[in-house]
């Protein structure tokens, strides 16, 4: 195909406005950049097959398809990628806001964001497979919170409750009935996961950091006021609302006895019945029978020295999960590790072999609360901007990536075989517990989330809570 060539001017240089373009677009008469030159206009290509498409130089609109012989289809010859405005420039202060940049003397749109929505003043370049104001086509803006995707709007996220009063770090559980969540002034509160009434499960406690649930009872530990008289507590499902809560571990160390420092995060969880919780170096595990009374409190995991031969004890779990067979914890104050352990007990305080594992060491950027999720074979965490798994089994530390943004992660949970994550952006992601070859990142499920600093699921809805105390929910 031979491809018509103008000459124009400087005189000729004028702004021509476009309405919502497609990502491909027909030819258009361009005005020279500075300096009385002139330039070819971009072709657009020739049929699916054939020779080499049409070459796309400075001023080209969208991308060329191949010529006849070629091999390509839609990006045919050398044809650009991205869309212009019409406008000459000679520096890209001199292009209209809303993405454009100069290129080749031409205002010019970036190959991510290639398509042009609106006209004049109000022209932006976006990419309508992601952007929520133009999602699919330039009239289509997404509900607030949802998100675009394969250009098309996700579900709005629904707000359960706004509470008050959290401060930073909230974490969260729910049992499918009821959220529950802790506050820095020492509450404990929750609301039905459709929302309603806001209700105080249990108040004046002393620096409450973490919260589990299970089918009978709302768990939380107690950091203490002086890092040595820090508690677990329950609190049954069914008592009344003026009942106190139980006292399951009193006068709990919350240091580090090698370096005695104080433990921001004592960790805590629940598996069937039995309450995990961390003290100092040492993972336990706690029956408790009918009347809560705790009738075992074993050593299940000690957090070692990896380095050291002889297991020398360091380091001090501040996150835990647990299965039936195995629990996991993170390290990340002291050693940037990720360890495990078989679900038996540890006789020995200095060495908890056999049965222990290590997923993870030095681990750089490890969130400092811990986050950490398990299944049957690996157990997941967060480091920084990544998502990290390794085999529950291991005895060499090494992991692999499931998963990664440019920010850092904030929040993580698991629903059989779907990770649940939160970053600093305010996105909110769904991602298999599997790597995807070639990804650009987890799948955004809802934005605009800001501060999130806990995720939980039930069988139905993730739920997230943010650190003004917005909870909200989307369908799993």
């Amino acid at each position: 195909m031979n491809f018509a060539r103008f000459a124009l001017p400087l005189g000729a240089l004028a702004y021509l406005p476009l309405a919502c373009s497609s990502d491909v677009g027909p030819d258009k008469t361009i005005p020279g950049p500075p300096g009385n030159t002139t330039f070819a206009m971009g072709g657009s290509g020739g049929a699916p097959v054939g020779g080499s498409g049409g070459s796309m130089t400075a001023g080209g609109t969208g991308a060329g398809t191949a010529g006849t012989g070629g091999t390509g289809g839609a990006t045919g010859g050398s044809g650009g990628s991205a869309e212009d405005n019409g406008m000459a420039c000679a520096k890209t202060g001199e292009c209209p806001v809303g993405g454009f940049v100069c290129k080749s003397n031409v205002c010019t749109c970036s190959n991510d964001k290639p398509s042009i929505c609106g006209t004049g003043a109000t022209a932006v370049c976006t990419n309508k497979m992601i952007d929520p104001d133009h999602c699919g086509d330039c009239d289509t803006k997404c509900d607030a919170g949802a998100t675009c995707v394969a250009g098309k709007c996700g579900a709005k996220p629904t707000m359960v409750a706004t509470a008050t009063g959290c401060g930073g770090g909230v974490r969260m559980a729910t049992d499918g009935k009821n959220l529950y969540w802790l506050e820095s002034a020492g509450k404990i509160r929750s609301v039905p996961v459709g929302g309603g009434t806001i209700a105080d499960v249990a108040t004046g406690q002393m620096k409450p950091t973490q919260i589990a649930v299970d089918s009978s009872g709302v768990y939380w530990a107690n950091q203490g006021a002086d890092g040595k008289t820090g508690t677990i507590v329950k609190k049954a499902l069914d008592a009344a609302p003026g009942d106190a809560p139980t006292l399951l571990v009193t006068g709990m160390g919350t240091q580090d006895p090698n370096k005695g420092k104080a433990v921001a995060l004592p960790a805590l969880t629940v598996q069937k019945g039995m309450v995990y919780y961390s003290e100092t170096s040492v993972v336990h595990q706690v029956t408790l029978d009918a009347q809560d009374k705790v009738t075992k409190d074993i050593m299940v995991g000690i957090a070692v020295n990896y380095d050291n031969g002889g297991m020398v004890v360091e380091g001090t779990p501040v996150g835990l999960a647990a299965s039936d067979a195995f629990v996991v914890w993170t390290s990340p104050l002291d050693r940037g590790g990720v360890e495990s352990h078989k679900i038996e007990a540890v006789t020995n305080a200095t060495d908890n072999k056999p049965g222990y594992g290590k997923l993870g060491k030095s681990v750089g950027a490890l969130l400092p609360a811990g986050a950490v999720v398990l299944d049957a074979k690996n157990g997941y965490w967060l480091d920084g901007g990544k998502v990290e798994f390794g085999p529950l089994t291991s005895t060499e530390g090494l992991y692999d990536v499931v998963t990664q943004v440019s920010g850092t992660f904030t929040a993580l949970a698991l629903a059989g075989t779907k990770l649940y994550l939160a970053d600093d952006s305010g996105k909110v992601y769904a991602h298999g517990v599997a790597p995807v070859a070639g990804e650009d990142g987890p799948s955004p499920i809802a934005r605009d989330q800001m501060g999130v600093s806990s995720i939980t699921t039930d069988a139905t809805n993730v739920y997230w809570i943010t650190d003004d105390c917005v909870i909200s929910k989307l369908p799993l």
